[in-house]
């Protein structure tokens, strides 16, 4: 009865009153939210719909108060209470409408005495009333229970749970929960704004775009609009809205060829229907850029933002959409930033900034994010006060808007203390970073070995070894790496950074023999852990490294071996980033013994090493082919030298221009070097012809110098004439 009642008389503006009304509906819907029954809410789909803009509409009626408080009676087994405790201080979405009730003594009263495995949960809410994320209204009027007072709340409100206690009077546990603040209410023409942009959709798209962008079901809405494509004649207005949607699920999911695919089909439709100014096209070529950024051609999407500019500025008039005109300005930016043309990503941020400040409250968020991206790229510029300035503005923001201990608020100030850092302004940094520390400590109270607590101890550590402090230095490592080894997987990467730099503060304080020890005992462990063939593993060779240069000063023979060993692994598994690691290591350590020839070997694996895995172009290859080209140099081969100092130049040139500094200085160095074998090709010239005039008779052969202080395990002699002039500088004559 009650469905044909509905199926005669059902109207869009009587949605929450048939949802209150001891129906189907309260308990099908509600039903199929939890679960996610797609077949169900496709099938009441429009009722869905209605009851979420009717909850909208009506939220008007309760503004008019600052705060409210509502509670909501549930069981709840032991261990979903348990669950929730890990998440206490972090944000849930409730996936359905939420009924709850301003009279707290009214749900008390219908808690009955449990005695099986479920226990009585009482969720207390407060709600700001001018946090604009969170919808609800009262619906007293609608309910035959009046004295419940009862509050709907919109499907996917965020809620901080901020405690969970057992109220032992009451015999129940009581759970707070606070609404959102990471949001804050834009003014209306924003609000306008999001409204057009919504306002678009039909019933059938805004179902769709309800399970991707609210209940994240991104499979099931894909299916979902695939079938309407198929279902739908291909002249249907909501085609191209259909695509839209689809292309915005694959950029979600990192789907970047489907999503420009999608994309371009709308716009190809939209410009056969609209006219060119209309802003489904100046935002279908906005989201084609953003999808040519994500694939990293940035040229293509810089292309597409201006042409979405270009009509933007050219047709329409600059009071409509500005919102929308500062978010294209702020991807052009962006894309030139990518470019390393920073001058040109701060012009389109600073005209979006302006944009944003003259339509939203000097306190809004967005604004907040902007100063921070152009903070970012004053950061590239290495203009570390220009960064300072725009990182305080959003700071002195989100003071305002985020409560005291908020996850962005954390990272911007640990960002303003690395930047203090980098101007060695060491009290400010460690402010900063303790204040970081701090924050991270109480968001994550229930998880102290969080690694976002880590990396704060391993940052005010690093600030104590820059100002010489090795004991705190040292101490705040080893609070890093504790916390590491309890949260972080056995061959996570950090593990093997942060025991290096704990060796190296042991070998600053010339701990040598400490630090071999401490080397040795964690080898040990790791040999329990990973079993027979733990000599492959990635931080066991890391440590042999380590091992291997503690021995350089106090026992090269030991430190020799140790590298023998190490390349012996690398023959059987091979690991190029410790591999690169080792290689390189060992290049310092030949050099230093002056073992030349050994130095020139590892030199070339490392350069074939990372000419495989690397493109051809990459900064590595070039400070590659600089050291080898230094390696020659010293070693008085200088015609090879100048070939590989060469070889490195095009590639930086190529890479970073002409200004660079890593540039200018293999210019002076290629100068400094043609100079040198300019000057011995003269001196050998006149060594030459005076020989040949006063012992015209005799041959002389030409051998390298024998270094006295060298341990080169080889010596090559061989017969040179006058085209070898570049070696003349370690070359004696033997007279025959």
């Amino acid at each position: 009865d009650n469905i044909e009642l509905f199926r005669q008389n059902y109207q869009y503006q009587q949605a929450i009153q048939w949802y209150t009304n001891e129906s189907f509906l309260y308990r099908l819907l509600n039903r199929a939210l939890h679960i996610i029954d797609f077949e169900i809410l496709y099938s009441i789909r429009f009722f869905l719909i209605d009851l979420y803009f009717e909850i909208e509409n009506k939220y008007k009626n309760i503004k008019n108060q600052e705060y409210l408080i509502v509670y909501h009676a549930q069981i709840m087994s032991i261990e979903e209470i348990e669950k929730l405790k890990k998440y206490i201080g972090c944000l849930i979405s409730i996936n359905h409408f939420l009924s709850t009730s301003r009279n707290k003594n009214l749900l008390l009263s219908i808690f009955q005495q449990n005695f099986s495995t479920y226990i009585n949960v009482l969720f207390e809410i407060h709600v700001n009333l001018s946090n604009e994320t969170i919808i609800l209204t009262d619906i007293s009027s609608f309910n035959s229970i009046y004295q419940e007072k009862e509050i709907l709340f919109n499907i996917n409100s965020l809620l901080k749970i901020d405690s969970i206690e057992y109220d032992s009077i009451n015999n129940l546990w009581n759970i707070k929960l606070i609404a959102n603040h990471d949001e804050t209410k834009h003014i209306n023409e924003y609000l306008k704004w999001i409204q057009n942009e919504t306002d678009y959709h039909s019933t059938m798209i805004y179902f769709g775009h309800l399970l991707w962008n609210n209940l994240g079901q991104m499979t099931q809405a894909k299916n979902y609009f695939h079938i309407l494509l198929k279902s739908l004649s291909n002249n249907h207005i909501d085609i191209p809205k259909i695509y839209i949607e689809l292309g915005h699920i694959n950029n979600e999911i990192g789907e970047y060829n489907s999503a420009l695919h999608n994309y371009q089909c709308a716009l190809n439709i939209y410009q056969k229907q609209i006219p060119k100014d209309n802003i489904c096209i100046i935002s279908s070529l906005n989201y084609i850029g953003i999808i040519y950024k994500h694939m990293s051609k940035i040229d293509r999407a810089i292309d597409y933002y201006r042409q979405s500019l270009d009509i933007y500025e050219t047709t329409c008039s600059q009071d409509q959409n500005h919102i929308h005109r500062s978010n294209i300005m702020i991807n052009m930016g962006l894309a030139y930033r990518d470019k390393k043309d920073f001058n040109t990503a701060l012009n389109y941020l600073t005209q979006a900034y302006n944009i944003r400040c003259d339509i939203l409250p000097n306190d809004d968020l967005l604004i907040a994010n902007l100063l921070i991206d152009i903070g970012n790229i004053y950061h590239d510029k290495h203009d570390l006060n220009q960064v300072l300035n725009y990182y305080q503005q959003a700071l002195s923001i989100q003071e305002l808007v985020y409560p005291n201990d908020h996850l962005n608020k954390a990272k911007l100030i640990r960002n303003i203390g690395i930047i203090y850092s980098d101007k060695q302004d060491w009290q400010n940094a460690l402010n900063y970073l303790n204040r970081t520390l701090k924050m991270y400590q109480c968001l994550l109270s229930m998880n102290i070995n969080h690694p976002d607590i880590a990396i704060c101890y391993g940052d005010i550590g690093n600030i104590y070894e820059k100002m010489n402090n090795l004991d705190l230095a040292l101490n705040y490592y080893d609070k890093q790496f504790q916390i590491e080894e309890q949260c972080l997987s056995f061959n996570h990467s950090n593990l093997i950074i942060h025991f290096d730099k704990i060796i190296n503060i042991l070998k600053k304080k010339n701990q040598i023999e400490k630090a071999i020890n401490l080397c040795q005992e964690k080898l040990l462990i790791l040999k329990n852990i990973f079993g027979i063939e733990y000599e492959y593993h990635t931080r066991i060779v890391r440590i042999l490294i380590l091992i291997a240069t503690l021995y350089e000063d106090k026992n090269p023979r030991e430190s020799h071996q140790y590298y023998q060993h190490i390349l012996e692994i690398f023959e059987h598994n091979k690991n190029e980033d410790i591999f690169q690691i080792c290689l390189s290591t060992m290049i310092n350590f030949y050099w230093k013994c002056r073992m030349f020839d050994r130095a020139l070997i590892c030199q070339m694996k490392l350069l074939n090493l990372r000419r495989s895995i690397l493109s051809s172009n990459h900064h590595d290859i070039a400070y590659s082919l600089r050291d080898l080209a230094r390696l020659y140099r010293v070693m008085n081969k200088s015609n090879e030298a100048l070939q590989y100092f060469n070889q490195s130049l095009r590639i930086l040139q190529t890479k970073y221009g002409s200004e660079h500094i890593d540039v200018k200085n293999i210019q002076k160095e290629i100068i400094d070097l043609k100079d040198i074998i300019k000057s011995l090709s003269a001196n050998a010239d006149d060594d030459y012809n005076n020989r040949r005039s006063s012992n015209a008779h005799k041959e002389f052969f030409i051998m390298p110098q024998n270094d006295s202080n060298s341990q080169s395990s080889t010596s090559i002699y061989g017969i040179k004439n006058k085209s070898s002039t570049s070696d003349s500088t370690s070359v004696v004559c033997v007279i025959i």
